[in-house]
């Protein structure tokens, strides 16, 4: 399986440990961004495809929870490794 910097590949090789690991990194690093912050606020998007975009706290916790939707929870990734669509 080729190397996925962010951990989001299934990876026979990984046990739930350190998936769940990663999950709670990324969380933690997602409430230490959003500490402080008004709901209202805007900023400027730091890293990423669309760095230096301007987006709020609201925007994104919207758009989050868009996308879990999107994908049915935390099934959709499993899903879309066995059937291959994605964004439906």
């Amino acid at each position: 399986m080729s190397a996925d910097p962010a951990g989001y590949a299934l990876d026979p090789a990984r046990g739930l440990d350190a998936a769940l690991g990663i999950r709670r990194r990324e969380v933690a690093r997602g409430w230490a961004l959003r500490a402080g912050r008004a709901p209202d606020g805007t900023g400027r998007i730091g890293d990423g495809p669309i760095a230096g975009s301007k987006a709020g706290p609201r925007r994104v916790l919207i758009r989050l929870i868009e996308e879990h939707a999107r994908h049915d929870g935390l099934a959709g990734p499993l899903r879309e490794r066995i059937d291959g669509v994605t964004g439906a």
